[in-house]
């Protein structure tokens, strides 16, 4: 059974760039670390979640709760590494790092479908 999320983003909320929660403690699933050496992307054990870094908020409809985080921090002078975080169900209060991977500086994502965010 799929569960009904509520999609944010920065484009269509920009209430988004307040958020800030400081250093966070993550791992990573299989998934992002094949995919992290496929495209010869640094990882670490911390993400920086500060102003003006969360570009997408999933929130569970029924209970409010934040399900899924997109951050976006400077990775070079040229591109940004984008992470989405999301809450180890087998460790709670743990956070993982489900995908990653970067995009030039200046992608705004113009041809972004908003039809599907809140």
């Amino acid at each position: 059974m799929n569960k009904q999320v509520l999609v944010k983003n920065i484009q269509t909320s920009p209430e988004l760039a307040n958020i800030e929660l400081g250093e966070v403690q993550v791992t990573y699933s299989k998934h992002a670390r094949e995919r992290a050496q496929q495209k010869r992307i640094r990882l670490s054990q911390y993400v920086q979640v500060v102003k003006n870094s969360v570009v997408e908020v999933e929130i569970e409809a029924r209970t409010g709760k934040t399900v899924k985080l997109v951050v976006r921090e400077r990775y070079t002078d040229t591109h940004d590494r984008v992470l989405v975080l999301v809450e180890d169900r087998k460790k709670p209060g743990s956070i993982y790092v489900k995908t990653v991977w970067l995009n030039h500086v200046e992608d705004n994502h113009s041809t972004l479908d908003l039809k599907r965010i809140a």
